[in-house]
């Protein structure tokens, strides 16, 4: 089962590539289309929740939490859940290279309830990250202003005029 992709150069030397050697996919082309591509190997989506009122279900990597804006990004966590029959109405996101747990509603009324709860920040959401390297300290608060990244659609950067963010972290 696939779980990663790396280059092995073939070409002629180059200033950043050797031939004969691996090299981790580029961040600009390859690794923004990673994720779809070996997400498609994954078919189950485990449920670690369910009764009448919502569905906690456990997002892998590389899959979109609802679809996207174009055909060929159509699959997500919601459309593999809802081809069972299902109807589920989405209450929060995560981002495409992001894992966790991601809540549906099943019914407009809860879904409207939980969006309330997200809004005024009655829930409580922990990340964690697998780093290469370490960090010059082993906890610390970052606070920096985040908006969209224009280079990559749906995704986010440090952006002066974006909105407060602070990320609390422990190594």
């Amino acid at each position: 089962q696939p779980i990663a992709l790396a280059e092995f150069w073939h070409g002629k030397a180059t200033a950043k590539r050797q031939p004969g050697h691996f090299y981790e996919a580029c961040k600009e082309r390859c690794q923004p289309l990673l994720g779809p591509l070996l997400c498609r190997v994954r078919k189950d989506i485990p449920i670690l929740f369910e009764d009448q009122h919502l569905m906690a279900v456990e997002k892998f990597s590389g899959i979109l939490t609802v679809p996207g804006y174009h055909h060929w990004n159509q699959d997500s966590l919601l459309t593999r859940l809802q081809r069972g029959g299902r109807r589920l109405f989405t209450v929060h996101r995560l981002d495409l290279e992001t894992s966790g747990i991601v809540l549906f509603a099943k019914t407009e009324a809860v879904q409207s309830k939980l969006h309330e709860i997200f809004a005024f920040r009655r829930v409580e959401k922990s990340y964690q990250a697998l780093l290469s390297g370490r960090p010059e300290s082993d906890e610390g608060v970052l606070e920096h202003p985040l908006g969209p990244d224009p280079m990559r659609a749906g995704c986010y950067r440090i952006c002066e005029d974006g909105k407060p963010a602070r990320t609390a972290y422990r190594v």
